[in-house]
């Protein structure tokens, strides 16, 4: 159940999915902001795509199944 939890929490990206106006422009905009910050080598850049991807399939499923919505505007990792 706890790792359940994680996961709805990365699909959402916590509180960013719950915020009530335009939560996936909030969820496009950490992203762009994290990885600004963070200043990843191009290969190393490629690697937390394809590897943030896998997660984010995994995580939406398992957040739908969680919040009891199909395509739930919550969930903003998808963004």
């Amino acid at each position: 159940m706890r790792f359940s939890v994680i996961l709805k929490n990365f699909a959402t990206l916590g509180f960013v999915g719950y915020l009530p106006l335009a939560p996936g422009t909030f969820g496009a905009a950490a992203s762009v902001i994290l990885f600004t910050l963070l200043k990843p080598s191009l290969p190393l850049h490629i690697l937390l795509l394809v590897v943030l991807v896998a997660i984010g399939f995994v995580a939406s499923d398992r957040a739908e199944q969680m919040l009891n919505e199909k395509d739930s505007s919550h969930i903003v990792v998808d963004e």
